[in-house]
């Protein structure tokens, strides 16, 4: 499976540094985790520096930032919370 996403290819401003990958790799999800399906996505302070590289623990390049999900769904073999659940 694939999914649509903005990835961090280098460091730099994000408008630089920003890539549309339209083809990115689904990873699946560890035991014990739940997949995440995003309807929107924003792009927050901490992601603006792991985009410039001078975040605490910069990930590994190239990376798909993002912190703030919107309109999503959880998709998982026990998903217990509803919308707006936690």
């Amino acid at each position: 499976m694939s999914m649509q996403a903005w990835q961090v290819t280098r460091a730099g401003e994000p408008r630089e540094a920003l890539r549309l990958a339209a083809e990115a790799p689904l990873p699946d999800p560890p035991s014990g985790f739940l997949r995440v399906r995003v309807g929107a996505c924003a792009l927050g302070l901490p992601d603006l520096f792991m985009c410039r590289g001078s975040y605490a623990l910069p990930p590994t390049l190239p990376f798909t930032p993002g912190q703030e999900l919107a309109r999503g769904g959880l998709l998982g073999k026990s998903v217990l919370a509803g919308p707006g659940g936690r």
